[in-house]
C-alpha cells in the first residue's frame, strides 16, 4: 500500500463508523486521558527524577482496557469492546502471574548479591602522614 492509500484509508476510517462508535475525537480522547490518569494516581505509581510514573506491563494491558471503557462510553453494548476488554482482562492475568515471577526472581538476586556483599570483609586504610 502506497502512503497516500494508506492516510486515505486511515481518514476514511477515522472518520467513518469508528466516529460513530466512539464519538468526538476529543471526547474521546479526554476520556482515556481521566481513566488513565485516574489509574495512575491509584496505583500510586513511583516517579523517577524526571518525574515519570514506571509503568509496568500489567499497567499498560490495564490502560489499553480503559481505552476501551472510554469508547463504551459513547456507545454501550458494543460488542467489538466487549471481547476486547475481555482479551485484555486474559492478557493482563498471564501478565500478573509472570510478573510476579519475575520480580520473585529479582528479588532473590538481590537477596544473594546483599548475602555476597555482607560476606567481603573490608581492611580499614591506614591514615598515611
Amino acid at each position: 500500500m502506497k502512503a497516500r492509500e494508506l492516510l486515505d484509508k486511515a481518514a476514511e476510517i477515522v472518520g467513518g463508523q469508528r466516529a460513530i462508535d466512539y464519538g468526538d475525537k476529543y471526547t474521546n480522547h479526554a476520556r482515556i486521558a481521566t481513566l488513565w490518569n485516574m489509574w495512575i494516581t491509584e496505583r500510586g505509581g513511583v516517579e523517577d527524577d524526571a518525574g515519570w510514573t514506571e509503568m509496568t506491563a500489567y499497567d499498560a494491558a490495564m490502560m489499553m482496557m480503559l481505552v476501551k471503557v472510554a469508547r463504551l462510553m459513547n456507545s454501550p453494548g458494543h460488542a467489538d469492546s466487549h471481547l476486547d476488554i475481555a482479551g485484555y482482562a486474559a492478557v493482563m492475568e498471564e501478565i500478573w502471574h509472570d510478573q510476579q515471577a519475575r520480580f520473585a526472581d529479582f528479588d532473590r538476586v538481590v537477596s544473594e548479591a546483599t548475602s555476597d556483599l555482607r560476606n567481603i570483609y573490608i581492611v580499614p586504610r591506614e591514615d598515611v602522614t
